[in-house]
């Protein structure tokens, strides 16, 4: 639902539309946070989570760092009767859609679940 409201953002028409997805992004988005800190609990002991959510929260800054160059890149971008920031909401969530695809077939939940292991 991530990607998906974050695509349909490319074709908000008002206010009222612009709200709505709003809030269906950011109910997608709310659960992301405690998912990986519940996610450390089931596959790191106790002494390795706080270095863990170190890097996480380094990654998530590095990434803010990146993907406003990248967002300001794509808002130059145009074709197809669309905009560059409908461009950026389409390319954007589209990536963030792929990366669930790998996520989802990749991750398990448990470390007993793993194969690769």
């Amino acid at each position: 639902t991530w990607g998906a409201a974050a695509m349909a953002m490319a074709f908000v028409q008002g206010e009222t539309s612009f709200y709505v997805l709003r809030f269906i992004l950011g109910a997608a988005e709310a659960g992301f946070f405690p998912g990986i800190i519940y996610y450390f609990t089931q596959w790191l002991p106790s002494s390795d989570r706080g270095k863990a959510m170190a890097l996480f929260l380094s990654g998530s800054a590095i990434a803010s760092v990146i993907s406003g160059p990248v967002s300001g890149a794509l808002l130059g971008v145009g074709g197809l009767n669309l905009h560059g920031w409908q461009w950026m909401f389409l390319i954007e969530g589209f990536a963030s859609i792929v990366l669930c695809g790998v996520v989802w077939f990749w991750l398990q939940s448990h470390p007993h679940e793993a194969t690769w292991l």
